[in-house]
């Protein structure tokens, strides 16, 4: 991935562009200028089929951060269902290094997003979707500013937990149409290139390795669990350290 501040959102819309706001942390922004890089100019794909969720109620997958083999932190995904004016929902929260988290609901079935919100100290991004548009406030700008959506967009910060119900297979390819914080929709063209198997502190799995993009490499257990076993970027390394149902 080409270099960025550190300051900076970019995450395809994987972690946020206009968040040069927010700044949360590298391991995280790499997503956005990475995902961004990598976009595909074409159509997104009509034949989004999502895989009934692999996860458990209360999942939590923890992740340990490394750069030059030095630990430098500890990121936590974890998805609990919960329900929205009678609609049934899932809800997605990371805690990332340095106290930022980000908080995605969406619906159930297709996982289309109904709000996000990721906040580190007292600067926050919010985002609310709607038929036709998002509606995105900050505490960068005093009015709230729309993005036209067109068809199914998912939020970019569902990236991690989207990429788990994706019927994931050697060659199996995608174009996801992705919506960062504060920009426009961009189109990502998702690859799997091959099987690899990859030990970190959690074990040894065989994973879907993800074609790289914008020099960043992801790895997905190919077991029912779908995983996020590792990635790579900008050379910050995650693992898989641990996973908890609460």
């Amino acid at each position: 991935m080409k270099t960025h501040n550190q300051n900076q959102f970019t995450r395809a819309g994987g972690a946020w562009a206009a968040l040069a706001l927010l700044a949360l942390s590298t391991f995280k922004s790499h997503l956005s200028t990475a995902q961004t890089q990598g976009a595909s100019a074409v159509h997104p794909s009509t034949n989004i089929v999502l895989q009934p969720p692999p996860w458990h109620d209360g999942e939590e997958m923890q992740l340990d951060l490394k750069k030059a083999g030095v630990k430098i932190g500890t990121s936590r995904y974890s998805v609990r269902a919960g329900e929205t004016n009678g609609q049934k929902t899932w809800r997605m929260l990371d805690y990332l290094p340095g106290g930022a988290s980000i908080l995605v609901e969406a619906q159930a079935d297709n996982f289309k997003p109904i709000h996000s919100h990721a906040k580190s100290g007292e600067k926050f991004v919010d985002t609310t979707y709607w038929l036709d548009h998002a509606e995105v406030k900050s505490s960068a700008q005093a009015e709230a500013r729309k993005v036209a959506l067109e068809g199914l967009v998912f939020d970019n910060e569902e990236f991690f937990q989207l990429v788990r119900r994706l019927p994931l297979a050697p060659g199996y390819r995608i174009r996801l149409p992705l919506l960062p914080a504060g920009r426009s929709v961009t189109i990502w063209d998702l690859e799997v290139s091959g099987l690899e198997t990859v030990t970190v502190p959690a074990g040894t799995y065989e994973c879907f390795k993800l074609k790289p993009f914008a020099g960043q490499t992801y790895w997905y257990s190919t077991d029912p669990h779908r995983y996020l076993v590792k990635f790579d970027t900008a050379g910050v390394v995650a693992e898989l350290s641990a996973v908890r149902v609460n």
